[in-house]
């Protein structure tokens, strides 16, 4: 199972791939005081943390300053591009435009209104020229002013404490592996792949199923697709499913209790998860016939019992069970100088 994932672990997403030189080129100025550990390479340091609030249905919204304005934005992993409301540009007094070379790698996008924000200030890290997409009416929460996606965060290990709130940004020029510094409760290290629409997708077992999930911080639940379900044997009687309100894209939702989802040495017993025909996440228009697509949806109702470092330049996650307090806490970064803003797609 895990050779098959490290064979896909190459797979880099366009817009990802429109930062990844900014990556190399301009780490924060901390990096240079970043403490030798044993083996010779840096020692893992944390450049910022962020309290994260939820919202009534489990999801969690990050505190951030655009421009000079207090705000928050939607954690969201399962889009792929940050965005703002339009009223929010409005109240910024930003106006929006079509086109230009923020983002690339969607069909349509070309057209899509966007906006450059001169700063966006995540804990004591400041962006500065950050390029956001005007999203469409209604696509964004009423409570937040906008989403942050893991496309702006790409230059940084994105640590997701879910039990305790926290969010933080690391280093990536570290020694490899060496990330675990709270204490952990099991641990899994898994590999993972980006799919073409910028999400994690990574292993997980549901009743001992081997599945692909994708990991997304923008859906309140789990969901699981009835028919690949199905195809891979689990048990999905009737009579243990039951109806719930919820219609998505026109399909009615069912939930059951599996006896498990686990990952690797993780392992949630007594699992509710919701079924529905159509589950599975679609592929974008453009993609190849043999994109993958994932039958597991991993929303927050999981998500919140883990502690998830994203090593993003390893394409590595290592997940334990939320509680843990820190064993050491990491070493703290100065505060450093403005960093450049995610590289614009050309």
């Amino acid at each position: 199972m895990a050779g098959a994932f490290m064979s896909q672990a190459i797979i880099l997403a366009p817009a990802l791939a429109a930062d990844a030189p900014a990556a190399a080129a301009a780490a924060p100025a901390a990096a240079a005081a970043a403490p030798p550990a044993a083996g010779g390479c840096p020692a893992l340091v944390k450049l910022t943390s962020m309290e994260l609030q939820a919202l009534p249905d489990g999801r969690l919204k990050v505190p951030v300053t655009l421009v000079e304005r207090a705000s928050t934005l939607l954690l969201d992993t399962g889009s792929a591009f940050r965005a703002l409301k339009a009223e929010t540009a409005t109240a910024l007094g930003i106006t929006p435009v079509v086109g230009g070379e923020v983002v690339a790698g969607i069909p349509g996008q070309a057209n899509a209104r966007n906006v450059m924000l001169p700063s966006i200030t995540l804990g004591t890290l400041k962006f500065p020229e950050t390029g956001f997409l005007i999203a469409e009416p209604g696509a964004v929460d009423a409570a937040v002013d906008g989403r942050l996606t893991l496309d702006m965060l790409v230059r940084f290990d994105v640590d997701l404490d879910f039990t305790g709130n926290q969010m933080s940004l690391f280093l990536q020029n570290h020694c490899v592996g060496k990330v675990v510094y709270w204490q952990a409760n099991g641990l899994t290290v898994s590999p993972f792949f980006f799919d073409a629409q910028n999400r994690i997708n990574f292993p997980v077992r549901i009743d001992g199923t081997p599945l692909v999930a994708v990991l997304d911080t923008n859906s309140p639940n789990t969901y699981l697709d009835l028919d690949i379900a199905k195809a891979n044997g689990l048990n999905i009687a009737s009579d243990n499913m039951t109806k719930t309100k919820e219609v998505r894209n026109g399909k009615e939702v069912y939930q059951r209790r599996f006896k498990s989802l686990s990952f690797e040495d993780i392992g949630i017993n007594n699992t509710l998860i919701n079924v529905m025909q159509g589950a599975k996440t679609a592929k974008p228009a453009a993609a190849a016939p043999s994109a993958p697509t994932a039958p597991v949806t991993l929303g927050m109702n999981i998500l919140r019992r883990l502690h998830i470092y994203v090593a993003l330049q390893e394409r590595t996650l290592y997940i334990s069970a939320g509680g843990g307090p820190a064993v050491a806490p990491p070493a703290a970064a100065p505060a450093p100088a403005p960093i450049p803003a995610p590289a614009p797609a050309q």
